[in-house]
């Protein structure tokens, strides 16, 4: 969680777009939610999101505590190449 902490907006501009950005992480989790675990990797495949969307919405479920998506998250990013490796994870 350390490397999250990293994130910090430098300016108010900066910290106006990161908030939307995490509220769209978060609404996509929501959604998520709403459908049967199984297809969720699926829904969210479909949904295309970029690399960087996709590492957010992981970072977000981590921080709040939603492994359910956070693991989702994680499997896509992982079919993509882009592996989060972590002591904690």
């Amino acid at each position: 969680m350390s490397d999250y902490k990293d994130f910090v907006p430098k300016n108010a501009e900066e910290g106006q777009w990161v908030e939307k950005y995490n509220a769209l992480s978060r609404y996509v989790s929501e959604k998520l939610k709403g459908i049967a675990k199984n297809d969720r990797l699926t829904a969210l495949r479909a949904s295309e999101p970029t690399d960087l969307s996709l590492m957010n919405l992981f970072l977000v479920s981590l921080k709040n505590e939603d492994y359910e998506i956070c693991e989702v998250a994680n499997q896509l990013l992982k079919e993509r190449g882009l592996e989060f490796k972590s002591d904690t994870w």
